[in-house]
Parts: C-alpha cells; sequence; structure tokens
C-alpha cells in the first residue's frame, strides 16, 4: 500500500467510516451500503425546507473557499489556449503554466469556479448530465499526500455546511493511469477519490503525476449536480432553467443555447476551425426549433457566466453571434430544399439574416419565385 493509500485508509477508519473493497477499488461509507444505493435515491433524502437560489449557493461557496484562504483564479475564455483539448474542461487547467513546467509550482491552495465544456456529453444531456458546466475546483502545485488531505477535509467541511448528511455519501478510491484522461491528461497517474451522493456523482479529488513532474492535488465538483443534490427538485432542468423553458425538459435545448452562449462570450475566433465547428454543431441541435425566445435564452445564460468569467463580448455581440449562426444554418437548409446545390454570391449577405430576408433576396435576384417557395415548401 502506497503512502497515499495508507493516509486515506487511516482518514476514514479513524472517523468510523465503513471500509468495503471490491478489486482495485476501496469503498469508504458511513450508513449508505454500496451496493444498495441504486438510481437517483438523493431524491428521496431529507432535503431544506426553502431551496437555495442559484445565486445565493454561488456567492455562500466563494465565500466558503475564501474564509479557508484559498486564492481564487479562473480563465477569462472557455476556449483552451494549449489546445490539446478544444475547450478548457477542468478547472485545473488554468494553471497550465504549473502543469506544463513553464512556471514553478506556487504551492498556493487555489480555488478556480470555472465554466467547462465536455463535448462528449452533448449527446446525452439529460437528468443531472450537461456539457457545459462549473467546475468548482481546487488544486496545489506542488502537493502532498498532506496537503490532498486538508483539501479532502475542507470539501467535507463545506458539502456539511451546505445541509449535504455526509452519512448519505459513497467514496470510492481507486488507482488511475490516465485510462478516463484526454491529451495532457493521458498520461497522468495517481489515485482518484470518487464522492457519489445517493447515486449521484457530484466530484472527485485526484492526487496526480504528470510524465514525472511534482504531484498536484485536482478536486473538482460540478456546481449543478451540487445544487440539484442540495435542493432536491423534482427535475435537474429546474435549475437550468429558466422557466418556462424549464418545464419541458427539454434538455438538448437548454444544453445547446447555454453552451453556445458560453462559447461566443468567450471571444470565438471565426477563423479557428475547431471551436467555430463545434459552436455550428450546438446551433445545429435547435436550427429546426421553431418559436422560441432565444434573446431571452441567451441572455439569462450571459448572466449565468459572467457570474464566474469577465466575457470578451458584451450581451448584444453575444446573441448576435449567437443568432446569426442559426439564420445562416436554416437558410442554407432553405437553399438546399429549393434545390440550390451552392450558395450564390449574390446571397451570401443574407445567410446570417433572418428567412424573410433570404426569400426577399431571391426574389430580388431574380432567382425563383415566391408562389413556387410558398407552393413547394410550405412557407407561409
Amino acid at each position: 500500500m502506497s503512502e497515499l493509500n495508507e493516509r486515506v485508509h487511516e482518514y476514514w477508519t479513524q472517523q468510523n467510516w465503513n471500509v468495503q473493497r471490491e478489486g482495485d477499488r476501496t469503498f469508504y461509507y458511513k450508513d449508505r451500503n454500496p451496493a444498495k444505493v441504486k438510481g437517483l435515491d438523493f431524491l428521496r433524502y431529507s432535503k431544506r425546507k426553502k431551496p437555495i437560489s442559484m445565486q445565493q449557493f454561488i456567492e455562500n461557496t466563494k465565500r466558503f473557499f475564501e474564509d479557508r484562504d484559498f486564492s481564487q483564479k479562473v480563465s477569462d475564455s472557455v476556449i483552451n489556449p494549449e489546445k490539446d483539448t478544444i475547450f478548457i474542461v477542468a478547472g485545473v487547467q488554468c494553471l497550465s503554466d504549473f502543469l506544463r513546467g513553464r512556471k514553478e509550482g506556487d504551492g498556493k491552495k487555489y480555488f478556480i469556479p470555472q465554466p467547462v465544456i465536455r463535448t462528449k456529453y452533448r449527446d446525452f444531456v439529460g437528468e443531472g448530465s450537461v456539457s457545459s458546466f462549473v467546475n468548482l475546483s481546487t488544486a496545489q502545485i506542488p502537493s502532498s499526500p498532506e496537503a490532498y488531505l486538508s483539501h479532502v477535509n475542507d470539501w467535507m467541511d463545506y458539502l456539511s455546511k451546505l445541509g449535504l448528511n455526509l452519512k448519505d455519501f459513497v467514496l470510492r478510491f481507486e488507482e488511475t493511469e490516465g485510462e478516463n484522461f484526454t491529451g495532457f491528461w493521458a498520461n497522468a497517474k495517481g489515485n482518484v477519490l470518487t464522492f457519489n451522493y445517493g447515486g449521484l456523482e457530484v466530484g472527485d479529488a485526484g492526487y496526480l503525476q504528470v510524465e514525472g513532474r511534482p504531484f498536484i492535488t485536482d478536486i473538482g465538483f460540478g456546481l449543478e449536480r451540487l445544487l440539484w443534490a442540495v435542493n432536491k427538485s423534482d427535475h435537474f432542468s429546474d435549475l437550468l432553467g429558466p422557466r418556462p423553458f424549464s418545464f419541458g425538459n427539454d434538455y438538448q435545448l437548454l444544453d445547446s443555447v447555454r453552451t453556445s452562449t458560453l462559447i461566443s462570450l468567450s471571444g470565438l475566433d471565426k477563423k479557428e476551425d475547431d471551436p467555430l465547428r463545434q459552436f455550428q454543431i450546438y446551433l445545429n441541435n435547435i436550427k429546426d426549433r421553431k418559436s422560441i425566445d432565444l434573446h431571452r435564452l441567451v441572455k439569462h445564460y450571459y448572466d449565468f457566466w459572467k457570474s464566474f468569467i469577465n466575457p470578451s463580448r458584451g450581451f448584444d455581440e453575444t446573441y448576435e453571434t449567437v443568432l446569426a449562426e442559426v439564420n445562416r444554418q436554416r437558410n442554407l437548409d432553405l437553399l438546399n430544399r429549393l434545390g440550390f446545390k451552392k450558395t450564390p454570391k449574390t446571397l451570401n449577405r443574407f445567410l446570417p439574416e433572418d428567412s424573410d430576408k433570404m426569400i426577399q433576396g431571391l426574389i430580388d435576384n431574380n432567382l425563383i419565385d415566391f408562389d413556387k417557395i410558398r407552393k413547394a415548401h410550405q412557407i407561409d
């Protein structure tokens, strides 16, 4: 057993947590036997009388870690300058200079409430799952087993202060060799402690080493999942908002707009092919939606994201960027239905505009008459 394994085992057993080993994994728990925790059991656990608002939750979280002498740090863009991942996928990436050896680690405790995008979740959004969220992280470089357990202890205090009964958690401790990571992190080796609350995985705590560099502490929790665990609302969409959009549990709509808004406000450069392509994919998911108040949705998510980062673009420019892409995709579909295999150059300037302007452009340029459009494609 390694030094860290021994220290972790000692930490939990001294607090009278039960221990259960299954192969290479070790489970620690109080009252909830891991084998008996199913699905979203946490929704049946006791909950606070009055739900906490998103804004109050954010303020309380920032204050907690500030009081524990953590230095706050975030990146003001979700687009990853290192390019090993298209977007920032974890808060610790904000310490990239330390991670990659360009600067020597300062050993400080950092709190990093970082918006992230994990595109691999895009096709699986639903209860408890979105592809863009806030990764509440703490990190320290270099670290030690003592420092790692100090971070874990802070997180346990934080979870308790949220009103989550620690007896309801199941913790899984295991070794990793980067098999679940990508890019720079594919070379990471160490240990990960995963926090499961009544069937909902809310975060994990890694003690990792990359390519022989100093060990790091990297702990991350999903803000949205934590708030769901605290409020125990009937549906995850209730906290993604805004109403009435959340009532239908239309996760694809909510995820596509919140993520594209985050990409746009980060200063999307259309010369950057990979971020642009992902931006287009997200909006391709909603281009056929009719009668949605896109302006209101973008405004809601713009205000949410700016609670964590300073947007590179104001709201108006952010919204116009999203709207122009939705219009472009809708107009390309319109031209395709009308038999245009290639967009006529005279119509390029109409692509970012609404469809009425595109149709008028078709008519003004004598490319097609309106009666034919209406008859063939049922356009009113």
